[in-house]
């Protein structure tokens, strides 16, 4: 294939999509339910706010609709490379089995899994599938599976067990990485381009999310630091600073003594 695939248009529209729930449209009063707040703010359990739950779906919404970009992508890139290849359609299942895209890879008979990555690490047995994997195999006539996670490289990494040999891409099992996937199938200079192209899109979708995290002690927490950091300051041994040479200079008993004078003074101010 001469001409790379276009992926700044599926990844506008993907944004796009980020966007309409990341800033809706008003409610019309006259259609808005205005004692769902005042149920709302009675969950028995409700230990986040308003603010960190709208971040937390529309985080989630963005994951979605990136997935589903992702998976429209991988078979758009099939018919444009003319590979033979046939999505499969799956009922709800669930372990290995779960995934967000299933293709029959026809050249080799192979069903290629298109999952998240797990929650964990985890123990798999070379050679065997699990029975719900087994059964997919069996409905679409594989021979065999290759499970594509949607991380960048290292998916073996999740695998409890694997080797070490860098000359094989799932260490032993058939475990890969996007990388791997776009190299194989569609080559480096392919796999180049859409790493390019997601770059962009995520830092996009950052700044369209528009939320950043920082990490900071409750009230209550911060209280008890500063109790702990305190006690722990007031009863350090401070003379045992006199052995302590700092840039060659020695620190006489005047200078200590200054030095607690002036932690002291600013401690009460502080109060």
């Amino acid at each position: 294939m001469d001409k790379n695939f276009n992926y700044s248009i599926l990844f506008e529209q993907a944004l796009s999509g980020i966007k309409s729930i990341r800033d809706p449209h008003s409610t019309r009063p006259e259609t808005a339910d205005l004692r769902w707040n005042d149920v709302a703010g009675q969950v028995a359990f409700d230990f986040v706010d308003s603010d960190l739950r709208k971040y937390h779906n529309v985080s989630e919404s963005a994951n979605t609709i990136s997935l589903s970009c992702l998976c429209f992508m991988i078979m758009q890139l099939f018919k444009e490379y003319d590979y033979p290849a046939q999505e499969i359609k799956v009922e709800d299942t669930e372990g290995l089995a779960k995934a967000h895209l299933y293709v029959l890879d026809k050249k080799s008979n192979t069903l290629l899994l298109f999952k998240e990555l797990e929650e964990c690490a985890f123990w798999k047995v070379k050679g065997k599938e699990p029975e719900n994997v087994q059964r997919i195999m069996r409905d679409c006539g594989a021979d065999s599976c290759k499970y594509v996670y949607f991380v960048m490289d290292n998916a073996y990494i999740q695998i409890i067990g694997h080797n070490e040999d860098e000359n094989d891409p799932g260490r032993g099992y058939n475990v890969y990485s996007l990388r791997w996937f776009f190299e194989e199938y569609f080559g480096v200079e392919e796999y180049a381009c859409f790493n390019e192209a997601l770059k962009k899109y995520k830092q996009d979708v950052k700044e369209c999310i528009g939320y950043i995290t920082v990490k900071t002690l409750t009230p209550g927490s911060l209280i008890n630091f500063r109790k702990v950091t305190e006690n722990e300051i007031s009863k350090f041994n401070y003379e045992s600073l006199l052995s302590i040479r700092v840039k060659n200079y020695d620190l006489e008993s005047e200078e200590f003594e200054k030095i607690r004078k002036q932690f002291f003074t600013m401690k009460s101010l502080d109060k």
